[in-house]
């Protein structure tokens, strides 16, 4: 296989991984949107808000899996730092000239840093009880932001496409 085959067989594979991490972020999108209109989620001491909190969780964690197989295929690392995780959804914002678009606009920054760091509580504050409020203003921010995050995700993974068929091997051989 030419080095172009490769390439082109390395960014379909990444289209189907996004694919498949984007379609596990949408499901707990669904799943917080579907809670989100229940006034018992919202209830002090709701077994509900557990839900809430483990699918903001995971919607993060499918959001950072995308981000991290789009840096490791386009840079071949990803950031090394203590804070690597702040750094990698920075990084998601930045285009990289001759290397890659920006992933994500500034503007889904904040609300998934705000995911991001209750996704750090959440995994670390084994005896914090779960605050209604809070992770009702988490769960608006997400179903606030995923139309942009959505919308940046599918304008890159059509530069990815754009570049894969352009590898495509001519007809002629």
């Amino acid at each position: 296989m030419s080095p172009a085959s490769e390439t082109r067989v390395d960014l379909l594979r990444l289209l189907a991984e996004l694919d498949d991490d984007r379609a596990a972020a949408q499901r707990r999108r669904d799943v917080i949107a579907a809670l989100s209109d229940r006034k018992d989620v919202w209830l002090d001491g709701s077994p509900f808000l557990a839900v809430v909190a483990l699918e903001l969780h995971h919607y993060y964690s499918a959001l950072e899996r995308c981000l991290e197989r789009i840096i490791l295929a386009f840079e071949g690392k990803l950031p090394g730092a203590p804070d690597w995780h702040r750094e990698l959804l920075h990084l998601a914002t930045l285009a990289v000239p001759d290397v890659r678009p920006g992933i994500l606009s500034k503007a889904a920054e904040r609300p998934l840093a705000e995911l991001m760091r209750f996704r750090h509580f959440l995994r670390h504050a084994y005896a914090a009880e779960l605050e209604s409020g809070r992770l009702r203003v988490l769960a608006s921010g997400l179903l606030e932001a995923h139309p942009q995050v959505t919308a940046d995700l599918d304008a890159f993974q059509r530069h990815v496409r754009h570049a894969a068929d352009a590898l495509r091997p001519s007809a002629g051989g």
